[in-house]
């Protein structure tokens, strides 16, 4: 069925077509990500599609980060981390 977003839907601008629980792991994310939304205030390292390495981030209780995020390798405390794609 088409919608009004198919001309965006592969890009950062689109809608989400997909969502799910994020852990931290060494290599890339099973799937590039648009956004990811923090369970917890505390740090998540990630880094985005055209950086050289992984940054910490502080983010508070339920903050968005948004960008095309390849890789989320710490996320301190422990916390429910969401992706969306």
């Amino acid at each position: 069925m088409a919608t009004k977003f198919d001309n965006v839907a592969g890009s950062a601008i689109g809608p989400a077509r997909w969502f799910g629980a994020i852990t931290a792991q060494v290599g890339p994310q099973p799937r590039p990500l648009k956004a990811i939304r923090a369970g917890a205030a505390g740090t998540i390292t990630l880094r985005m599609q055209d950086m050289t390495a992984a940054e910490p981030h502080p983010v508070m209780a339920g903050e968005i980060i948004s960008g095309i995020i390849t890789h989320v390798t710490a996320i301190d405390p422990a916390q429910t981390v969401i992706g969306y794609d």
